[in-house]
Parts: C-alpha cells; sequence; structure tokens
C-alpha cells in the first residue's frame, strides 16, 4: 500500500491501522511528486491512499498521473472537506473513492472491504 500525506502524525497512525488490519508493506510519500516517483521506480502497492489537501501539489494534481501509472489500483482520496472538486475528481476517475477525515480503524476497515482489500 502507498500512504501519501504531508502529516507525519496521520502517516505514523494510518500505517499502524493498515498493520492492525493485517496490511505489512506500507510505504508513505509526503507529496504527490514523490508517490509518482515511487511509482515510477517499479513500486506495485494493492492500494494508494491519497490526501486530498497538501501543500504543493496535492490530491487533484497526482490523481490522474497516479491512476495512469496503476490503472488497476484503488485509490483511497483521503479528504477531510467533501467539496465539489473532490466529488468530481472521483467521478472522473474509475477505482477512486472518497474518505472522510478524520477517519479511525473501522471506517478504513469497512472501505478496504469494499474495495476487496479487507
Amino acid at each position: 500500500m502507498l500512504l501519501v500525506d504531508d502529516d507525519d502524525l496521520i502517516q505514523s497512525s494510518v500505517q499502524a491501522i493498515l498493520e492492525c488490519l493485517g496490511h505489512t508493506a506500507v510505504r508513505t510519500a509526503p507529496s504527490g511528486e514523490e508517490a509518482l516517483a515511487i511509482l515510477e521506480a517499479g513500486f506495485e502497492p494493492d492500494l494508494i491512499i491519497l490526501d486530498m489537501n497538501m501543500p504543493g501539489w496535492a490530491g487533484p494534481e497526482p490523481c490522474p498521473r497516479l491512476r495512469d501509472l496503476r490503472p488497476a489500483v484503488p485509490i483511497l482520496l483521503a479528504t477531510g472537506r467533501v467539496d465539489q472538486t473532490a466529488l468530481n475528481l472521483a467521478s472522473a476517475h474509475s477505482g477512486v473513492t472518497l474518505l472522510s477525515k478524520p477517519f479511525g480503524l473501522r471506517e478504513l476497515q469497512k472501505q478496504l472491504e469494499s474495495i476487496g482489500l479487507g
């Protein structure tokens, strides 16, 4: 799994939640640019969790490129504010689902189960 978020606390807590749910291969990236570099270097995640609002290149910019690089990999677009931009992004790209922040173990588990990774 690839977790893309600029907040160290979110990275560590979501990584811990994913590990509690049995997912051990979790890579993190603090930006959309770094996430693209990780994928371009050959990393093959089962899931990408992408923060919608980060400084610099946030969710709307890397999402289409991530989708192009790994068209079959589900993307959870994590956002604390589900606005029209987030809704448009999720509907414009297959395999992109919104994940409302803040979320905990149960919410993430439910999302993972819905995409067949539970």
